[in-house]
């Protein structure tokens, strides 16, 4: 059957509406924002930074660059957000694809690759990405214990540069040897990934992390040999999603459909189920056992099941293997059933991430039943905005014993991010594959 995905029509899609065109009007001055994050959003709770993807300038660059082709404001508020993320590059550092120079790019691809705007900014952007994704790349290939999270992930890691340099490969003003080169070694060394090999007295896949490399003192002490990650924001997923959004386009590496095979049933391996459907745990350790097994976690794009059947579903498309795409489809339709886990509206951990997953795959897959679990998750979405909060979205944040309220105005985390899955809603279409603004989260 063919899904009427432009159709969302009634009270909860004018509040929508309502809420993505004051969005866009309260968001359009970059000082503005600026000043308002530093009075509200405390930097312990993600903070305010110029040039960073989740909450700041380029961010929002991108949230007008849904509509910056129609011109007028919105092509002068993303321009704004533009040179306000620009002016402050040089006091912040440089960490892969949503802070710094990678950041910018990836705002500036969205903004005008399409109407051919910013293509000076674009192509030194893009050189000086394409140079550090190198450099990078052969500092992690040979690593003595285990492979940090961040060394190849989607936040700060060798796969989220390597999808705006995937894009540069199309754009003449973006495309260079330098990039090209880059692209590949990218795709190759996500390729070793999927090799095991002998630590901590087991077998362990090739992204395994040693315990002194997690991130959190909590997580050392939880696995105390490690563990591989299974997520898209920091773990297996997101290479999956890159390897395969390269192989779609026929940017092709040795090995890289074996990979892409062996990642996929490491994944399918290691789910866990529960008497609602399957679901993954955030990390896997060696050895025979889930230490949380049965006990199904916050779902999320980033962690857990959306982000993962999002990864499993375009796998499952470039290598033809309908059961991971039915697999994703009853894993995300199971997790509807633990909403009540989920209590904040953004992209990463949020409401917003699991619509747009949601969305994306009731498109693919022409499946009504999809597109109005998407509406759903929309309407629950909408229960977070305040149309007198600063930001118009009000998030509650733990901390320790109970929850204070947080005002973000950014992509990731933040409201800006709410207005790009409800503004795809509303126009029916997740996006066409050119230059979309979720190529962030790799989902396209």
């Amino acid at each position: 059957m063919t899904v009427e995905t432009g159709t969302w029509r009634g009270a909860t899609a004018e509040r929508a509406r309502e809420f993505v065109t004051l969005l866009s009007d309260r968001f359009a001055d970059p000082t503005a924002v600026s000043r308002t994050a530093a009075e509200v959003l405390a930097a312990e709770n993600g903070g305010w930074v110029p040039t960073g993807l989740a909450n700041g300038h380029p961010g929002l660059a991108v949230f007008y660059g849904q509509f910056a082709e129609s011109g007028g404001r919105h092509a002068a508020a993303a321009h704004a957000h533009l040179l306000a993320s620009m002016r402050a590059v040089g006091d912040h550092p440089a960490l892969g694809l949503y802070l710094g120079p990678a950041s910018i790019a990836f705002a500036a691809q969205t903004c005008g690759a399409r109407t051919g705007d910013y293509a000076s900014l674009r192509s030194s952007l893009l050189t000086w990405a394409a140079g550090n994704q190198a450099t990078r790349i052969e500092a992690a290939s040979a690593p003595e214990t285990g492979v940090a999270e961040g060394t190849y992930d989607v936040i700060t890691g060798i796969t989220g540069v390597g999808r705006i340099l995937l894009d540069a490969l199309s754009a003449d003003e973006e495309n260079s040897p330098a990039v090209e080169s880059a692209v590949l070694a990218t795709l190759r060394f996500l390729v070793r990934l999927s090799e095991t090999r002998d630590a901590a007295g087991h077998r362990v896949p090739g992204w395994w992390t040693a315990p002194e490399q997690l991130p959190l003192a909590e997580e050392r002490r939880y696995y105390p040999i490690g563990a591989a990650n299974t997520g898209m924001a920091h773990g297996i997923a997101g290479p999956i999603a890159l390897l395969s959004l390269a192989a779609q386009r026929g940017v092709l590496v040795d090995g890289q459909l074996d990979a892409i095979g062996s990642l996929c049933g490491w994944l399918i391996g290691n789910a866990s189920s529960d008497q609602d459907g399957p679901f993954w745990v955030p990390r896997v350790p060696p050895g025979d056992r889930l230490p949380e097994d049965g006990v199904r976690p916050r779902d999320g794009w980033c962690y857990g099941v959306h982000g993962i059947a999002a990864a499993l579903h375009r796998a499952g498309t470039v290598l033809d293997r309908g059961a991971w795409r039915e697999l994703a489809v009853t894993a995300v339709r199971a997790a509807s059933s633990h909403d009540a886990l989920v209590t904040d509206p953004y992209l990463c951990h949020g409401h917003a991430g699991r619509l747009q997953v949601v969305h994306r795959l009731a498109v693919a897959e022409q499946d009504g039943e999809l597109l109005a679990l998407a509406r759903r998750i929309a309407a629950r979405l909408l229960d977070f905005v305040d149309f007198d909060a600063p930001f118009l979205v009000v998030a509650p944040v733990h901390d320790g014993p109970g929850y204070q309220v947080c005002h973000r105005p950014g992509l990731l985390d933040g409201a800006a991010g709410v207005g790009c899955a409800l503004n795809a809603l509303l126009t029916g279409e997740p996006g066409d594959g050119n230059r979309n603004w979720d190529r962030m989260l790799l989902l396209s």
